[in-house]
């Protein structure tokens, strides 16, 4: 008779403004990428959202279109998830994690902005893309001149030539 536990997964799902990721995560460190969407029966859920995130909802997630809802509920998934989280704020642990728990400042480029910073093992997450001062365009959160406006993939010219790349750096 076998005393071992059965490994414990995790369902991990990353929602982007371009898509939607899911990796199945073992006890081990073990990761095995789903096509698509997908939240197998009986495992925790975790999401990882761009926006702000309060008790499990997504306050506001204005490259989504999402405003105050349930991450699950919105994706059509028939479970809450177990833990939300923004999607910088746990790519900046797991980024921290990979580098034996280092302090650092994590930025993330794509279709928005994110960023977090991470002391002592614990990530503060912080508003870098949507600070003023920037241009005179207006995002999509509705403010004029946010980070977005000028190095989001929404406000970067496609195709980015390197002509564009001093202005982008110069907004960095």
């Amino acid at each position: 008779m076998s005393t071992a536990s059965p490994t414990t997964q995790l369902v991990c799902v990353e929602i982007g403004g371009g898509g939607v990721e899911t990796v199945l995560l073992d006890e081990d460190g073990t990761a095995t990428r789903l096509d698509g969407l997908a939240a197998p029966a009986g495992l925790p859920l975790l999401i990882a959202v761009p926006g702000i995130i309060e008790d499990g909802r997504v306050v506001i997630a204005s490259n989504l279109g999402w405003y105050d809802v349930d991450p699950a509920a919105q994706l059509g998934l028939p479970a809450p998830a177990a833990l939300v989280g923004n999607d910088a704020e746990t790519a900046a642990l797991g980024e921290s994690a990979l580098r034996g728990g280092t302090d650092l400042v994590f930025l993330g480029l794509g279709t928005g902005v994110g960023g977090a910073v991470v002391v002592d093992g614990a990530a503060t997450w912080n508003l870098f893309a949507h600070h003023p001062g920037f241009s005179d365009r207006t995002c999509t959160c509705t403010r004029t001149g946010c980070l977005e406006t000028v190095a989001a993939g929404w406000a970067l010219p496609d195709p980015l030539a390197d002509a564009d790349l001093p202005a982008v750096a110069r907004a960095l």
